[in-house]
């Protein structure tokens, strides 16, 4: 995966900064995760600059600039991208920014804000599930946390 380049994302530059990016984050190499997240992040920007009502972007600029570790930043753009994909009357959408504000917080330190969306996650039709919160990687370090714990156990 981190030989690909742009053009295997549909030159979509974006996608592609912010999954070399995590995939870098999940080997533990911070520099090359936040050099990545910061290409993200600044394509992301061009994009919001020609449809800034897109609530998805700023959602994926909140999850960049959370990489970054600028915090205030990128929990505004997570709470933006919520805001103009609300979860009523949106199916999956608004739940889908539910879940990048939740890895906003999460890359954040903000656990409990993390686990406040996750709550809500769980309860609407969406592929994160309790299993899949068990397994993903992005989740791992709510691992041994008893809310996380708590949750996850629930049937």
């Amino acid at each position: 995966m981190l030989r690909l380049t742009p053009s295997a994302f549909d030159n979509d530059r974006a996608s592609w900064g912010l999954a070399i990016s995590g995939a870098y984050a999940l080997q533990g190499d911070a520099t090359r995760a936040h050099a990545y997240a910061d290409s993200a992040r600044a394509a992301l920007e061009e994009q919001i600059a020609a449809t800034p009502q897109d609530g998805q972007l700023h959602a994926l600029l909140g999850v960049a600039l959370a990489t970054l570790g600028r915090g205030a930043e990128a929990i505004q753009e997570a709470e933006r991208g919520v805001s103009l994909v609300p979860l009523t009357n949106s199916g999956t959408n608004g739940t889908y920014m539910l879940h990048q504000r939740a890895r906003t917080f999460l890359l954040l330190g903000e656990k409990e804000k993390a686990l406040d969306d996750i709550e809500q996650l769980l309860t609407r039709p969406y592929f994160v599930t309790r299993a899949w919160l068990r397994i993903d990687p992005n989740f791992a370090s709510l691992k041994g946390y008893p809310r996380f714990e708590r949750i996850v156990a629930e049937k």
